[in-house]
């Protein structure tokens, strides 16, 4: 663990904080901190576009249309590039707090320091994970009083494309300048159970997102999310390809799969179907599906404070007293998850009728 190799110590170490020094500690437990911050940048950036300090932006990808006939060197009218909409983003508090009276800390071990430290970054990651698939899996726009550093009133926060009426630019293969509507919240008609390489959700999914971004020759990067009940009858498909078991060689005759996405590490990739990469996710409710192209713009964008006002941005650990750092701490991390890119995304429920539903897990 990090804070082990800024202290310069071996991870089996049992060493008491006391005998460190309290500020050494909360230096090393600081650094930890900040790789924690990149670690998940990193990890986070097939669903998160971009840190933003605005709590409103105008979203906005390329027209279409075709160029204008000029005739006797007329000149050609003024247009102004289509395929914008309105977007917002929250800004919200979330912390932990720590405390330990002086007995304890006289006995408090760096193991358990780092036990307590990674338990906070973990459930910096769960929140952070709960944020993004709450923003995605809601098919309904959501209400935000916003208070940062004064009220600017209520935030309108946007899902995906759920055919509210914005039209986005041409879809590929329009023969003119043909904004339309679109609702990336489908319903499969088929339950999971019935996935076959007749009912099969993947070709769905991937001309949903394809008709906006593209299709690269040999197929791009477009990455669906199962949930385990998906695995087996995905498995099954004809064309399914699974990844290598990293400790088998595989043979001359034997399809591999390579140049694999970046996804969360808590998410397995299984391999290639119809085009598509899949992976399995537990944190992906039974029954649905969640594609999004890792080649384009990510669907949503984290709100973090303006850079002017000193407030830490990420995770942060926050001394409440500089004298003893590590008695009493307080965690700090403010954001807010709000879609931008309403193109790059689509959720499939799978059943055999009806509207889709939020999953109940990401409901507010």
């Amino acid at each position: 663990m990090v804070i082990y190799g800024a202290l310069g110590l071996p991870e089996n170490d049992r060493s008491l904080v006391s005998s460190i020094g309290q500020n050494v500690v909360y230096d090393a437990a600081t650094e930890f901190i900040r790789r924690h911050n990149e670690d998940l940048a990193t990890a986070s950036n097939i669903f998160i576009e971009m840190t933003t300090e605005d709590h409103k932006d105008y979203y906005k990808l390329p027209g279409g249309g075709r160029l204008q006939r000029l005739r006797n060197r007329s000149r050609a009218a003024e247009t102004r590039a289509g395929g914008q909409w309105d977007v917002a983003f929250p800004l919200e508090e979330f912390g932990a707090a720590f405390a330990i009276d002086r007995k304890s800390y006289a006995m408090l071990t760096v193991q358990q320091l780092a036990n307590e430290l990674a338990t906070m970054r973990t459930q910096d990651v769960s929140t952070i994970r709960w944020e993004v698939l709450a923003a995605l899996f809601s098919n309904t726009t959501r209400s935000v009083v916003d208070e940062w550093p004064v009220s600017k009133g209520t935030l309108t926060i946007q899902p995906l494309a759920n055919g509210d009426g914005v039209l986005y630019p041409p879809k590929l293969g329009a023969d003119s300048d043909d904004f339309q509507a679109d609702n990336h919240y489908l319903v499969s008609g088929y339950t999971s159970a019935n996935i076959s390489d007749v009912n099969n959700p993947y070709v769905t999914i991937r001309g949903e997102i394809e008709e906006h971004f593209g299709t690269p020759t040999g197929y791009g990067n477009i990455v669906v999310f199962i949930h385990t009940d998906e695995v087996a009858p995905t498995e099954a498909l004809n064309d399914f390809t699974e990844v290598t078991d990293i400790h088998i060689d595989a043979g001359d005759d034997t399809d591999t799969v390579s140049g694999m996405p970046n996804i969360p590490s808590s998410a397995r990739l299984l391999g290639r179907v119809s085009g598509v990469w899949v992976a399995e996710w537990r944190y992906v409710p039974s029954g649905y599906l969640m594609g999004v192209d890792a080649d384009s713009p990510a669907p949503t964008r984290m709100r973090v404070h303006r850079a002017e006002y000193g407030l830490p941005q990420g995770f942060a650990l926050v001394a409440e007293d500089e004298r003893h750092p590590i008695m009493t701490r307080h965690y700090e991390h403010d954001f807010g998850i709000g879609v931008g890119n309403r193109l790059n995304g689509v959720v499939m429920q799978l059943k055999a009728s009806g509207s889709y539903d939020v999953p109940s897990r990401y409901q507010r």
